[in-house]
Parts: structure tokens; C-alpha cells; sequence
């Protein structure tokens, strides 16, 4: 038969009819030439089928790294920079400035005009000084009566304390010093006294009531 040449033939050409096994009798293949090409055997077929899951395997664990690695890339690329933050600033520290000095000139004009007088630190050379009543009196000018004079009053207990720092009689030491105080410079009014009655003279004095040694200090 037909199959039975297939099964026992591996490649070749002939006439059917020289084919033992072949039946010659057959009219419909007398004569012909058959050509015969060689079939993959049935261990072939069952080793191809059993291979097909294994490739299917091996290529589903390339496509799945593949993804993997597409995937890293897609996140490297679209991650967002992490922002530079500058260092904090430290604030720059100034001195505040030094406050303004008003001159004694200034002051009695300033204080003739408002009746609160004016507040600020004042700096003058002490030209005079005097006391009365524990009282210590240091004037801007010699003559105290001057309406040019500016004079600090210190209080008692302040004239003490003051005499104690600089270490002798401020009626002597400090003339020709230079001194700052702080307060307020305000007119105020000195009546003339004769044989202990006052009497109905006065004149303007501008005056800076010191009632605490730290308002006050000599300049070196």
C-alpha cells in the first residue's frame, strides 16, 4: 500500500511499479513516478510537543524582566530632583546708634518753649559749681544768673553718691570735666530771698533734676 511505502521509505523516486509490496495491479499507479520525502518520526512530533510549554515559559520570563526593566527606567526618568534648600541666614546684629547729644543752647531753648521741657541726653564742661541745702549745683556756665547756663541738680542722697565716685569735693573736682547726664531739662523759676524772706524777683533757670547716680557720668 500507499502508507506502507511511507512507513518503510525514507527519500527517494522510483516507478510504483518497482516497488516490491506495491502492488502492481493498481492501474491508477502503473506507470507513475512517486516522489517520497522524508517524515519527522513520532518521537520528533512528541519532543516538539513537549518543548512548546518550555519556550512559552522561557519567553513569558523574558517579556516579564523586560517590563521590569521598562518600568525602572519610566520611574529613574520621571522621578522630581530633590529641591536645594539655601542654609538659613543669620540676622546681622548692629550696634544701635548712639543717641544724639543736645548742647545746653539747645536745650533752654527747647525747654522755654514747652512747658514739659525737653527729655534727651545733654553733654556740657562744667564751668561752676555750688551747694545749698545738700543740694549740688553743676552749671554749663560760670555765673549761674547767665540765661545761657544749663545746670544739672542733684539731690541729697544723689550729691553723696556722686561726691563718693569721683572721690573728692565735686564742687572742686569737677570743674573743667566734662559730663553727660540723662533727663529732662525743664524752666524753672528762682525767686531772690533777702534775710531769709523770698521777695517778688525771680529769674529763669533751666535745670535737669538728677535723682539717680546712674543719670549721670564724667567723660574721660
Amino acid at each position: 500500500s500507499v502508507f506502507g511505502c511511507f512507513g518503510c521509505c525514507s527519500h527517494f523516486s522510483h516507478t510504483h511499479a518497482d516497488r516490491p509490496g506495491c502492488s502492481p495491479g493498481n492501474p491508477r499507479l502503473r506507470g507513475q513516478t512517486l516522489s517520497f520525502f522524508p517524515l519527522r518520526s513520532h518521537a520528533a512530533i512528541m519532543s516538539r510537543q513537549n518543548k512548546d510549554p518550555v519556550m512559552k515559559i522561557h519567553l513569558l520570563i523574558i517579556l516579564a524582566t523586560l517590563g521590569f526593566l521598562v518600568g525602572c527606567t519610566s520611574t529613574e526618568t520621571t522621578s522630581l530632583p530633590t529641591p536645594i534648600i539655601p542654609p538659613p541666614v543669620a540676622p546681622v546684629v548692629t550696634a544701635p546708634p548712639e543717641p544724639v547729644e543736645i548742647a545746653p543752647i539747645q536745650a533752654i531753648l527747647a525747654a522755654a518753649e514747652r512747658e514739659a521741657g525737653i527729655t534727651g541726653v545733654f553733654r556740657f564742661e562744667v564751668k561752676g559749681a555750688g551747694r545749698q541745702d545738700g543740694w549740688l549745683y553743676l552749671n554749663s556756665e560760670g555765673d549761674y544768673r547767665d540765661q545761657r547756663c544749663l545746670t544739672l541738680a542733684l539731690t541729697p542722697p544723689t550729691a553723696q553718691a556722686f561726691e563718693t565716685a569721683i572721690g573728692n569735693d565735686p564742687v572742686v573736682a569737677a570743674k573743667g570735666k566734662s559730663i553727660r547726664a540723662v533727663g529732662t531739662a525743664q524752666r524753672t523759676i528762682v525767686w531772690f530771698y533777702s534775710n531769709g524772706v523770698r521777695t517778688d524777683k525771680y529769674y529763669y533757670q533751666t535745670q535737669i533734676r538728677i535723682r539717680d547716680i546712674s543719670q549721670i557720668r564724667i567723660l574721660p
